[in-house]
């Protein structure tokens, strides 16, 4: 099971359009068993995210766009800013 750590949503013009969530790891753990099982769970989830239609969720957006991302320690501040940038 993946409990993410952030979920956060980029709003432009009232409307939340896209959804972020939003995994972080220690370097310590960068490179374990677990680390490396997230990031191919997070990779399918990107995969079906963009086959997926938002109403089956029921949160009431407005069909954002969702985006799954591993964080490294290390480099979140230029991970993070190149995620949400886009």
């Amino acid at each position: 099971r993946i409990y993410p750590d952030f979920l956060a949503a980029r709003k432009m013009k009232d409307i939340y359009d896209k959804v972020y969530v939003l995994e972080t790891k220690g370097e310590h753990l960068e490179l374990n068993e677990d680390s490396t099982y997230k990031r191919a769970v997070l990779d399918i989830c990107n995969e079906l995210a963009v086959e997926s239609d938002i109403e089956q969720l029921g949160i009431g957006m407005a069909n954002p766009e969702f985006e799954f991302q591993m964080i490294d320690e290390k480099r979140w501040k230029s991970q993070l800013n190149e995620i949400l940038k886009t």
